[in-house]
Order: structure tokens, then C-alpha cells, then sequence
């Protein structure tokens, strides 16, 4: 490969998080229900915990969405003189034994470009941390053993077995935690970088006898990490490659002959929101959100309406988007319901009156939700215009306003972001979190209740 094709596919890798931090998050995880999350679920998770490990706006839209989730976020990362590693560990017990989500975050600093740019393949083999890097030292090589991109590689010995604790790395530790318990298992997740890495370190816990059966690997937008051998050394493995179509860098090298190749199954998603680009983990979430809730949010951690519960919110909640975002509407009005479903006391959620004045709709409003034994009512106005002489960018805003059930004024509160780095959903779940604290307030929830 040329030494252009080398810096396109590790520029790649890079500019879809060239402006953002390098925080990472660790989860404490728990919802209602025990039973394992169906693949569905996990995938939707997934994409948010890799959205979360980022900084600036979209993590922190995505670190309130997981916070309303039950999440406990303690930073995490190990610095070696190769690599800024950042992951996070969720660990969960459920009635079908412990759960363990392993999240790797990815491209957000010069090592991890370094680590990109860094395509040769080396020999990938051993049993132990000291073999594996004995291995990936050999010079004589040939194309029916298990060769790996030499970056990624890298990234994975020094981030979970270099640094050793009481002489035990973290990669032994999370394999002594599943072979000591074979009900344990292990979920493994990443984007770009992150998603290579997850299955290189997915490959290290089958190498040191984990089963492959405890083991479940999702990524996003991850390029190949090895060559046919490889593959078919570790076909086996439970592994989901979710890509984008248009996304540069999930078959940038296979197409360009280095001699890599594709493991796992694989799913495409195609983009229905105004252009990105598409190797952003932010599109990524987007479209599995779409999916996710027009399956009707069935899943475990997804609460749904209690009908046992006497409601003590009446809530209404309309979206007014530009022609060019309209199809949107629908995902942010049952996303931002679903998330204050979440946050608040029950809710019930009903229809603007049609054909009344203003003060008229007030009125009725308010008469509904006493009918109903509602103490509140929230009004939830969305609005989506393109921003002038910006194109494909988009003014998101909530305009909220809280009153008792007998019309008494609480509080109205403006909120607006843009979709410089979002998409319209995922801005206006921005916005909805950014309302939780005056929400909250006007309601009396104070931390402690």
C-alpha cells in the first residue's frame, strides 16, 4: 500500500473525533429486569456506551441519557509511552449470572493516529501476555498464520496487558473473572479504533482459554483487524460488525489490497438523516435509534407505561421540523417522552386540543389532567429550522413550560443547541437534558427524594 493510501485511511480514522476530549467513563449498570438484553438491546446499549466514552456535547448528551438509565459514570484510562488507552467496565449481576459490557473508546488523540497509521500486519499468537508480545516480535512470517494490523496490536498488549497489579494485568483478571465463573459473560464494544481493538482483546480472552460462548463483540465503523487466517482461526467468535454504508474507514483496507479481511457477521445500515460523515459514532447511534424505537422501545431497560400507576403528569409534547428533518418528528417525540417516562413520577401522555384559542387550551388542558388525578402539567414545544447560510445544519430547541393542574405557572424555559456534531434526535435528547435540572426543581424532585 502507498504511503497516500496510509495516511487517507489513518486521517479517516481520526477526523470524526479530532475535536473531541479524551474522557472516558466507567458504568455501574442496573435495571428492573434480569433476563439477558436480546441482541436487539445489546446493540442499542453498545452504541450508546461508545457514544459515552467520547467528550464534549455528544457524550455528554449520551452520558444523560445513560445517567436517566441507572448508569454510575467513574473515569477510567491508562497511559503508556504508546498509547492514551481509554475503556470502560460495566459489570452487572443477573439471575443468569454475572454481565460484564467492555467498552473501548476511539481515535481522540496523536498515539491512537500513530497506532492507525501503524498497518503492517505481525504474527498474532500465545497464550499469555509475555507470548503475545514474543510473538508479535517475530520477523519471519507467512500468510497461513494469524497476522494483525501492528497498531491496533499494539494498542491491545499496552492497554490490557502491560501494566500488571500484584503481577495480574486486566486482561487476566477479566479472564480469571469468566473462567472462574462459566455462567459470566462478557459483552466487548468499541468504535473505529475502539471496535479493532475490542476484537483483538476479544481474541487474547479465547487464546487464554475464555469460551467463546461467554464472549459477544460489537462494533461500529471498525476496519479489519487481521488477514484470512486470522479469520478463520477465530470464526467462532460471536461477533457483530455494524457499519455504515459510505463509511470509509470499515472496508477501506480489504479494498485496497493489504491483504486484510472481514470477520463476523456483518450489518449495514444506510443513512436517512441530512449528509455526516459517515464514520461518525454519532450517526452510528442515530440510525439504531430509529430502528429501536419504531420496534416500540421493548426492551428491559427501556421502561413503558405502567397503567397500574395513578398518573401525576399530564404531559403533552409536539415537534415542528423543517420539510428537510420532518421524518424526524416521530423519533423525537417518543424519544423525549421515553426519556422523562425515565426521570419523573408517572406520566400520562396526551394530545394538544384541536380548534381552541389559546387560553381555551390552557383551560382544557389543565381540566384533563385533574380529571386524570395529575398534580403537573408539562408542555413540550420541539423546533427544528436550518440554520441560515449553513448547509445541513439545524436549530434544535425545546420551549418548555410547567404549571400545576390548576393552571398555576411553575416555570418556561427556552433551550437550543445546534447539529454542528449531533444529529436532530440525538440534539434534541441534548436539549432535553440540559431541561432536567430547572425541570426537577419546579417539580420539588431534589436528589435526595
Amino acid at each position: 500500500m502507498n504511503k497516500f493510501a496510509v495516511f487517507i485511511f489513518s486521517l479517516s480514522l481520526f477526523l470524526s473525533s479530532i475535536s473531541i476530549s479524551s474522557t472516558c467513563l466507567a458504568f455501574s449498570y442496573d435495571y428492573d429486569n434480569d433476563d439477558d438484553l436480546d441482541e436487539a438491546s445489546l446493540n442499542y446499549l453498545c452504541a450508546w456506551v461508545s457514544l459515552a466514552s467520547y467528550g464534549d456535547r455528544v457524550g455528554l448528551a449520551a452520558r444523560g441519557e445513560l445517567s436517566s438509565l441507572g448508569f454510575d459514570m467513574v473515569p477510567y484510562r491508562e497511559e503508556t509511552e504508546k498509547v492514551s488507552a481509554k475503556y470502560f467496565l460495566v459489570r452487572k449481576f443477573t439471575n443468569e449470572g454475572m454481565r460484564l459490557l467492555l467498552s473501548v473508546t476511539g481515535t481522540s488523540g496523536m498515539k491512537d493516529l500513530r497506532n492507525d497509521a501503524s498497518i503492517a500486519k505481525v504474527p498474532f499468537g500465545g497464550t499469555t501476555p509475555r507470548e503475545f508480545e514474543r510473538a508479535a516480535r517475530k520477523k519471519e512470517m507467512t500468510s497461513k498464520e494469524p497476522l494483525v494490523h501492528r497498531g491496533f496490536n499494539n494498542y491491545t498488549q499496552e492497554a490490557f496487558f502491560t501494566n500488571a497489579v500484584n503481577g495480574v494485568t486486566i486482561g487476566e483478571s477479566i479472564r480469571d473473572t469468566l473462567i472462574n465463573d462459566p455462567t459470566a459473560k462478557i459483552s466487548i464494544t468499541g468504535h473505529s479504533l475502539g471496535g479493532a481493538v475490542a476484537i483483538l482483546f476479544a481474541a487474547r480472552l479465547i487464546d487464554m482459554g475464555v469460551p467463546s460462548e461467554q464472549i459477544n463483540v460489537v462494533t461500529f465503523g471498525a476496519p479489519a483487524v487481521g488477514n484470512e487466517s486470522f479469520c478463520t482461526a477465530y470464526k467462532d467468535m460471536h461477533l457483530t460488525r455494524i457499519v455504515m454504508s459510505g463509511d470509509p474507514v470499515a472496508s477501506l483496507l480489504p479494498a485496497l489490497g493489504a491483504g486484510y479481511a472481514e470477520l463476523g457477521e456483518k450489518i449495514v445500515l444506510h443513512p436517512k438523516t441530512p449528509p455526516r460523515f459517515q464514520h461518525e459514532m454519532v450517526l452510528y447511534l442515530d440510525m439504531l435509534m430509529r430502528d429501536y424505537i419504531t420496534g416500540g422501545f421493548t426492551s428491559s431497560f427501556i421502561p413503558v407505561d405502567d397503567e397500574s400507576s395513578s398518573p401525576e403528569i399530564y404531559l403533552i409534547t409536539t415537534v415542528d421540523f423543517d420539510d428537510t428533518i420532518a421524518q424526524d418528528a416521530q423519533y423525537v417525540n417518543l424519544a423525549s417522552i421515553n426519556v422523562l417516562r425515565r426521570e419523573l413520577p408517572p406520566i400520562h401522555v396526551g394530545e394538544l386540543p384541536d380548534g381552541l384559542m389559546t387560553g381555551d387550551v390552557m383551560t382544557t388542558i389543565c381540566a384533563e389532567a385533574r380529571a386524570l388525578g395529575c398534580k403537573y402539567v408539562i408542555l413540550q414545544a420541539y423546533e427544528g429550522k436550518r440554520i441560515k447560510d449553513k448547509k445541513n445544519v439545524y436549530k434544535i430547541s425545546l420551549d418548555e413550560m410547567i404549571v400545576t393542574s390548576d393552571g398555576r405557572p411553575l416555570t418556561v424555559n427556552l433551550y437550543t443547541t445546534s447539529t454542528d456534531d449531533m444529529t436532530p434526535i440525538i440534539a434534541a435528547i441534548y436539549d432535553e437534558i440540559c431541561a432536567k435540572e430547572s425541570r426537577e426543581k419546579a417539580l420539588g424532585l431534589g436528589k435526595d427524594e
